[in-house]
């Protein structure tokens, strides 16, 4: 019974620009005021009907049920008032961060890799991210949004290489899915995890949440190398992290024999 649109600012209210981490604790306080001034309206209407006062009653299952008395009870179409107006429009509004305090996620993400000395090629073979982002409001997209994050990070760590014709024209060369190379599934680690911090905020808005985005890609590429460093003892410091750089950095590691400087 709860309708959605999907509009603009021609046909609802301004707002700001949603994206990345902050639109859960930003849209969800609102949507929850406004909720809840549904919720008012509904009872109000329903005190009139039963002739109780609207702080006796609640509502279960579709139904208006008086807390003192059970038996006295109204579903939504036994309510006149509910029934003329058809139709009801909460309004919520957000207020302010609490002064003083940050309202920000947390993540720490581990991956382990296999790299190949002989060609260069890093495979990610696991993944953990555990992310700190409050309440969680679905499960399932939360987990996918981390999940797409990680990938995300995967292709910027090793694959997604931007080349620049920087000495005549600074048009970039890689503009293409052929030469910039985004991750596919089969890039992506089959046996990863997500760890769902829940801490219960109740400080940082009224419905604990402080979002999940940019932390599931951040710390991707970062968690990568370091496994890198573990694994072979090169500290790549540049992404992406593709098998001629691989290559390079190793053969960098190996002592030059006698008579012979290093090589870069």
């Amino acid at each position: 019974r709860i309708s959605v649109e999907h509009a603009d600012t021609g046909t609802t209210q301004f707002a700001t620009p949603s994206g990345g981490s902050k639109t859960v604790p930003t849209e969800s306080p609102a949507i929850r005021a406004a909720a809840l001034d549904v919720k008012q309206q509904l009872l109000t209407m329903a005190a009139d009907h039963l002739k109780l006062p609207a702080a006796d009653l609640e509502v279960r299952g579709g139904e208006v049920v008086s807390k003192s008395d059970p038996s006295k009870k109204a579903t939504l179409g036994q309510i006149p008032a509910f029934s003329r107006r058809a139709l009801l429009v909460g309004v919520g509004y957000r207020g302010p961060n609490p002064p003083g305090k940050a309202i920000n996620p947390f993540a720490v993400q581990f991956a382990e890799v296999e790299v190949n000395t002989k060609t260069g090629e890093i495979k990610v073979l696991r993944f953990v991210a555990a992310h700190d982002s409050g309440r969680i409001m679905n499960l399932k997209t939360f987990q996918n949004q981390v999940f797409g994050g990680v990938t995300m990070g995967i292709g910027f760590g090793l694959t997604e290489t931007r080349v620049m014709d920087d000495k005549q024209l600074g048009r970039v060369l890689s503009a293409n899915l052929h030469d910039y190379k985004l991750p596919t599934a089969l890039d992506a680690p089959a046996d990863k995890t997500v760890v769902v911090v829940d801490p219960h905020d109740t400080e940082c808005n009224s419905t604990g949440a402080k979002g999940v985005g940019e932390p599931a890609t951040i710390p991707t590429a970062p968690a990568i190398a370091n496994a890198v460093f573990h694994a072979t003892g090169l500290r790549l410091t540049d992404a992406p992290m593709h098998p001629s750089r691989v290559l390079r950095a190793l053969a960098a590691l190996k002592p030059a024999p006698k008579g012979q400087k290093g090589g870069e």
